[in-house]
């Protein structure tokens, strides 16, 4: 598994909530990964330690611009660490040519980035783009954030609860408390 003291949470508590609840999300090939950024990828360098093909959506521009410096200089076993990294809001991907199908369709904390009239439309929206299965996280309950790193798109609009993703069909299961930082929806739902 590939590790990176920048982003330390491979070895959280989320990533063992992931290996208890899916654990051959990592052995798949393909996955469409919304909203990684420099500072939040999460999981990124686990699923390239998996060697599986990465695309990225992200809605804000210089998020985008750091990943495309980032996926320039680096590499490994001489590959990229992303295929496509992607300016595009999560709601409007069903209009871009450049997205396949894939594997895994993996929305890590953004769910609650978008209104609440949005959500379920969005998650049903991913999962046309899943061959085997959506995963999504967030915040479980009541937790404010503002804009971060001048990016208004971080900013928590909604506030989830597992009702909503199991109300769509999704397993859910949480780890903390509901309305307490660090808390965690996993949700997830195979196609």
């Amino acid at each position: 598994m590939l590790t990176d003291k920048r982003w330390p949470f491979e070895s959280s508590a989320r990533l063992r909530q992931i290996q208890r609840c899916i654990p051959d999300l990592f052995g798949f090939k393909s996955v469409l990964y919304i909203g990684a950024n420099m500072t939040r990828m999460q999981f990124v360098p686990v699923f390239v330690g998996a060697d599986m093909m990465i695309d990225v959506v992200e809605i804000h521009t210089p998020n985008v611009r750091e990943l495309e410096s980032f996926n320039e200089r680096t590499r490994i076993a001489g590959r990229k660490w992303f295929r496509n990294i992607i300016n595009a809001d999560v709601r409007d991907i069903w209009k871009l040519d450049e997205l396949l199908s894939y594997d895994v369709v993996f929305w890590w904390h953004g769910p609650e980035h978008v209104p609440l009239e949005d959500f379920e439309k969005t998650m049903r929206l991913l999962e046309r783009f899943a061959i085997k299965i959506i995963v999504a996280g967030c915040p479980w309950g009541i937790y404010h954030q503002p804009a971060v790193r001048d990016n208004p798109h971080e900013i928590h609009v909604s506030h989830l609860t597992p009702r909503q993703f199991i109300n769509i069909g999704y397993t859910t299961n949480t780890i903390g408390r509901k309305n307490v930082r660090g808390s965690n929806i996993l949700a997830w739902k195979r196609i």
